[in-house]
């Protein structure tokens, strides 16, 4: 492994350390080829389905429609819109 491999390695074992859902939800490594280190990364198939249910979750907390997005109705709760970044 060349030294700016190891260097990018520790920076990503970092990032994964800090933000251990992500670490969780995708599949990460460093590639290195003639163009260069790069990140290669996918989510991991077995968290597929927690993933759609928390998108589920999101929207119904954000009032939005599952299929088109759109705002169902105007958020009540003035703390509500900051959560839902609307």
């Amino acid at each position: 492994m060349k030294p700016e491999s190891a260097t990018t390695e520790r920076q990503l074992g970092r990032i994964q350390a800090c933000h251990s859902q992500v670490a969780d939800l995708y599949e990460m490594r460093i590639e290195e080829n003639k163009q260069g280190t790069r990140l290669v990364w996918q989510q991991k198939a077995e968290q597929q389905p927690w993933i759609e249910a928390r998108e589920a979750v999101r929207k119904v907390a954000c009032g939005t429609s599952a299929r088109s997005g759109v705002v169902l109705s105007a958020p009540s709760n003035p703390h509500r819109s900051e959560a839902c970044g609307l």
